[in-house]
C-alpha cells in the first residue's frame, strides 16, 4: 500500500477534515520517505500535530509497525481514526488527541520511545514549535531520528545556540523546510 496524491488502491481517502489543515506536500512527503527510508519495518513513528495525517499514513504504508499521531484538533483525529479502520490499519496507528506538550510529557513519563519523530506544528503557532523543541531536545533518549518541519519564515537564527547546534540537516523544498536532529 503506498499513498500518493490521497490514493491508495484507486480509493480516494479523505486525508483532511478542514480547510485551515495544512497536510505535508506530496512532494516533501516523498522527500522525507527517500531520506528516512522506503521500508520501515520494525521502526515506530509519532506524528506530532498530525493534522490530516498524510505523514502517518505515508509511514504506515511503508511498513512502520506503530504510529502514534498526536493531534489537538478533534475533527482531525476523528478523520485519522476512520480512515484507519477503512484501511484496515486500525491497531498500528494510535491517535491522541489533546495538547501537544502534554501528551509527549506523558509518552516519556510512561518510558515509550520512538525511532522516528515528526513534528509538523501549524507555521503561525511559534510558541509551540520552540516548547516542543526545547522539550525533544532535552529527551534525546525518547528517539532516534527527529524531523522538524516548518515554513520558510521560521528562522533558524532565533533557535537557541542548544538547539541549532543539534541540527544534523536541513533540506528546503520549495517554502517548507525540514530540520533533522
Amino acid at each position: 500500500m503506498r499513498i500518493v496524491g490521497g490514493l491508495v488502491k484507486g480509493r480516494r481517502l479523505h486525508l483532511t477534515s478542514k480547510n485551515n489543515v495544512r497536510p505535508t506536500s506530496e512532494r516533501v512527503r516523498e522527500a522525507l520517505f527517500d531520506i528516512l527510508g522506503q521500508n520501515l519495518d520494525d521502526v515506530s513513528f509519532l506524528d506530532i500535530c498530525s493534522g490530516s495525517g498524510a505523514i502517518s499514513f505515508e509511514a504506515l504504508s511503508r511498513r512502520a509497525v506503530r504510529v502514534v499521531a498526536i493531534d489537538n484538533d478533534k475533527d482531525c483525529c476523528e478523520n485519522i481514526e476512520k480512515v484507519s479502520v477503512d484501511l484496515g490499519l486500525e491497531k498500528r496507528i494510535e491517535v491522541l488527541q489533546g495538547d501537544a506538550r502534554q501528551i509527549l510529557r506523558d509518552l516519556v513519563m510512561s518510558l515509550k520511545k520512538f525511532d522516528i519523530v515528526f513534528f509538523d506544528p501549524p507555521w503561525s503557532d511559534k510558541e509551540l514549535a520552540f516548547d516542543i523543541l526545547k522539550f525533544l531536545l532535552c529527551e534525546k533518549d525518547f528517539w532516534k531520528v527527529f524531523v522538524f518541519e516548518f515554513d520558510k519564515n521560521f528562522k533558524i537564527s532565533d533557535l537557541s545556540r542548544e538547539i541549532s547546534s543539534s541540527i544534523k540537516e536541513i533540506r528546503r523544498y520549495g517554502r517548507t523546510n525540514l530540520l533533522f536532529f
